[in-house]
């Protein structure tokens, strides 16, 4: 399967970072959505400093991040099934292109148990329709009226257990899940405290083409280089993302040819306008 074919076919516009070394293979945006993505075989492939990049980078560009693999050590994943490495939801190919025309998993995998959804407004108002009371209904599932209270106001049950409930209350009670991400809090290095203090959102990467994203009014790339050889190997890896993931870049120090800023000019600013103005004049010199 190509997937950034397909991904294309439904309109994406595509970053592929698949032939250098990064925590992302590619970053899929259409519209406001964006869609941060990591391809492995194996999902226990996946190092929690890759998945921090990724969550921090969904975060950032208040997108959703989703590892594709197949299988994990315990086998083939399933399909329709939503998994989790490092806080990361993870699915096959076939679920997560189902899940971009719209037909949501039905489960997420945690600790060894299937989890599903259920309407629970529909379970409540179906046992008093059949008269059934928490207790009898508990009896007839074979678990406890607490249990069914709590499933009542949204607490997830085991696909097995909603199956059961589906099976004597004679109607269909689970509903489709989200790939559900949270940001991550991370402690940010000089000079991008600086930058957060003047009153930028600021996320700091480890593995990824820039070193750090910045976003007030625009979203800013800032990378730290130690010399203009090494800069000019990431103008392409930047190119790629520009105008698409982010609006201008900015490399941190004293260059020629290239969007640049020097640490004094970061921490003499006085607000994060000032430093959107000089990323917006250098990148368009």
């Amino acid at each position: 399967m190509n997937l950034v074919e397909e991904l294309r076919k439904r309109g994406y516009s595509v970053v592929d970072y698949r032939d250098i070394k990064t925590s992302v293979d590619l970053i899929a945006k259409k519209g406001s959505e964006v869609l941060v993505i990591r391809i492995l075989g194996n999902l226990d492939a996946l190092k929690p400093e890759h998945a921090t990049d990724m969550l921090n980078l969904a975060d950032i560009l208040h997108g959703r991040a989703i590892i594709i693999a197949n299988r994990s050590r315990w086998g083939p994943l399933k399909e329709g099934t939503i998994y989790y490495r490092h806080g990361v939801p993870a699915m096959t190919p076939e679920t997560f292109l189902a899940f971009l025309d719209g037909r949501k998993p039905l489960s997420f995998y945690v600790k060894g148990k299937e989890i599903v959804k259920i309407d629970r407004e529909l379970l409540r108002r179906r046992r008093m329709e059949l008269g059934l009371s928490l207790q009898k209904l508990a009896e007839l599932t074979g678990t406890t009226k607490e249990t069914i209270y709590r499933y009542e106001r949204g607490y997830y049950p085991t696909k097995e257990a909603a199956e059961k409930l589906e099976r004597i209350l004679g109607i269909r009670l689970i509903r489709g899940v989200e790939p559900v991400t949270e940001p991550q809090d991370t402690e940010l290095h000089y000079p991008f405290s600086i930058l957060e203090n003047l009153g930028g959102k600021v996320k700091e990467f480890r593995r990824l083409p820039w070193n750090a994203l910045a976003k007030r009014r625009y979203t800013i790339s800032f990378l730290k280089e130690t010399s203009i050889h090494r800069i000019r190997k990431r103008l392409s890896d930047l190119e790629k993302a520009k105008g698409k993931i982010f609006t201008y870049y900015l490399f941190i120090g004293k260059y020629r040819g290239v969007p640049s800023i020097e640490e004094e000019e970061i921490t003499t600013a006085k607000n994060f306008r000032e430093i959107e103005k000089i990323a917006r004049e250098r990148n368009e010199e």
